[in-house]
């Protein structure tokens, strides 16, 4: 009997210690949610395929991100996207729209691409390919949402 009592007495006292706040630490351990806010979406069912390219990678090269994300937008026009595993730090995103699902971001005949695409600080490329510098942003727990405005 008293072993009864004190383990319901021990299983009380560690119930009732764990509050909100108890709860709400142990959510904001886990990192800030990173929300990335699209426009110029074309299609509902072609995949959007999102780089988070870091300092060391080879932005923008297809492939080369340290995380590569694939999401089906589910809808046309403005969307959100909502990560919970992007580790805080800086990064440069680079993304398209892969309207004929080949897994590729296809180029007219000089190397524009054919289908939507767009960079984090919606950097829009004039000759060249943009720089990691031009395209850089700081994830933390201040700065959590992002727009790119996907170029069609």
């Amino acid at each position: 009997m008293k072993i009864f009592f004190y383990s319901s007495f021990l299983a009380l006292f560690l119930f009732s210690s764990f509050t909100k706040d108890t709860h709400r630490n142990l959510l904001l351990k886990s990192g800030p949610v990173f929300t990335l806010n699209l426009t110029g979406v074309k299609s509902p069912t072609a995949k959007i395929r999102i780089g988070f390219y870091k300092p060391t990678d080879k932005f923008p090269e297809v492939g080369k991100a340290s995380i590569i994300k694939i999401m089906n937008p589910e809808k046309a026009g403005s969307i959100s996207l909502n990560f919970t595993d992007i580790p805080a730090g800086h990064y440069a995103l680079a993304m398209y729209q892969d309207m004929n699902g080949d897994e590729k971001l296809n180029k007219n005949f000089i190397g524009y691409p054919k289908e939507p695409f767009g960079f984090s600080r919606n950097f829009k490329p004039k000759l060249s390919a943009p720089k990691f510098e031009d395209c850089e942003i700081i994830f933390d727990e201040t700065h959590t949402s992002f727009t790119v405005n996907l170029i069609n």
